[in-house]
């Protein structure tokens, strides 16, 4: 690391508003050449610290932030300091990059990297970055720059684990340069990104596990298509596959307000509601379990529950409000739209919800119109954030042709701002006195508009 300091000092150093206009402009000017030799050449520059960090690679469609807060509270809990690199980030640029501890009082303390690092850090990244393309190289991407800076930062804090997050993909995601993950971590896999990951959910799982790297540990629940790809691909690695032990997960109590199981004999309580969180939460468990039996680490079953237990997550089924009930939850594709309704209608049997809906224009949202509409009383749509978005007429005209194919009369009014939606929900839940639930999905990028709507702490 001291190179890399006499890199800073030799620098002129960028603010953080600096920073933040650099990668905005970055963002919006370059795209990919669907290889990793950029990406690389630029952590070579900065003398690979990844190399130094201990890793767990997470990858998968759904449930990749679940799973690694799981794993990160666990971590912190059993006394380690963890670093954590997710994407997206909802309600913060500094969000992505995370550090994670046990508070004085037996919590989880999580903090962002600071604007001054983010400053100093882009600085250096920056100059390397106009090398690479003097050299002939494509110049580096947003997200494969905020990897590197990721790396970067998780090393200076002296982190003892990164849990690192995929963006899209797997093979050719920029977090895949990295030579040697202490685990490799797969969660449920489904179609998504049709164009650049393949047209099968077995083309898609064949680009994640793409991170698989030799004589790593893998672990991951079965799933039926993907299983033989799964061994193969552990097999040509020389990799040890641990599957979790799903006859061992029953679930006990499954409510709004609480959700307990067992696994392997243990019983734990979830912080996250939504019942496809217990299944998140017992690959995090099994992880946990060969960290400690393969390497040794000090991690008790108390710090387990209790990492378990304290896992907080926003947008994922979060309940916003009791009275009326209002749920926030980010399925954005088909997959997940499915697991917010099996917990829906697990927690209110035969319920009808109001939703409140913004939707990306590249997910397959017709798809999940279809799978909404035996659901839903009333629909509010919204324009999600950013150029991506579909215009909420777009989405609105899909339910009222969906309705009508199926005979089914409902009400569907679009609006620009989440606000506005908000507003004539609750309004209209208010006049209707009958208990309606609301329900708000589509997209993550919604999610921080949500948020500060209902008044609910951004960190």
């Amino acid at each position: 690391m001291v190179l890399v300091y006499l890199l800073v000092e030799m620098s002129v150093e960028m603010n953080y508003k600096d920073a933040r206009a650099y990668i905005h402009e970055i963002e919006g000017r370059l795209g990919s050449d669907y290889s990793l030799d950029s990406v690389r050449k630029l952590c070579d520059k900065v003398f690979r610290p990844d190399r130094f960090l201990k890793i767990i690679h997470i990858a998968g469609t759904n449930g990749k932030g679940s799973v690694g807060s799981f794993i990160s509270n666990i971590l912190a809990m059993a006394g380690y300091r963890v670093g954590r690199y997710v994407s997206p980030a909802l309600f913060s640029y500094r969000e992505r990059i995370q550090y994670i501890t046990k508070g004085m009082d037996e919590t989880i303390d999580t903090e962002y990297i600071s604007r001054e690092a983010v400053a100093k850090w882009m600085t250096v990244l920056k100059e390397k970055c106009e090398e690479i393309e003097k050299e002939g190289f494509s110049y580096p991407t947003a997200f494969e720059i905020e990897t590197i800076l990721s790396f970067l930062a998780f090393r200076e804090q002296d982190i003892d684990f990164v849990v690192l997050e995929t963006g899209l993909g797997g093979r050719l995601d920029a977090t895949n340069i990295i030579e040697h993950p202490l685990f490799c971590v797969f969660t449920s896999i489904s179609l998504e990104h049709q164009g650049f990951l393949g047209g099968t959910i077995e083309q898609i799982a064949s680009e994640k596990y793409g991170i698989l790297k030799t004589g790593t540990n893998v672990v991951s629940f079965r799933q039926e298509e993907c299983n033989t790809i799964l061994e193969e691909r552990c097999q040509e690695k020389g990799a040890h596959l641990y599957y979790v032990d799903k006859e061992s997960l029953i679930p006990e109590t499954l409510s709004i307000d609480k959700n307990t199981f067992h696994y392997r004999g243990e019983r734990y309580e979830s912080g996250l509601r939504g019942i496809h969180q217990i299944e998140n939460a017992a690959l995090a468990i099994e992880v946990c379990r060969q960290m400690t039996e393969q390497f040794g680490y000090r991690i008790d079953i108390e710090a387990i529950r209790q990492g378990i237990k304290t896992v907080k997550w926003k947008g994922r089924f979060d309940l916003l409000s009791k009275d009326p009930v209002v749920i926030a939850d980010g399925a954005h594709n088909p997959d997940a739209i499915k697991r917010l309704l099996e917990s829906f209608s697990t927690y209110y049997p035969a319920e009808k919800f109001n939703l409140v809906m913004g939707v990306f224009k590249d997910k397959d949202y017709e798809e999940e119109v279809k799978l909404l509409m035996p659901y839903v009383y009333r629909v509010y749509t919204v324009n999600a954030a950013g150029v991506r978005s579909l215009d909420s007429g777009t989405l609105t005209d899909c339910f009222r042709r969906e309705g009508e194919r199926r005979g089914i009369p409902i009400i569907v009014q679009e609006y620009r701002r989440i606000s506005e939606a908000c507003d004539t929900c609750l309004c209209d839940i208010a006049a209707e006195k009958k208990a309606r639930k609301m329900v708000i999905c589509g997209s993550l990028s919604i999610m921080k508009e949500v948020y500060r709507y209902f008044g609910q702490e951004i960190l």
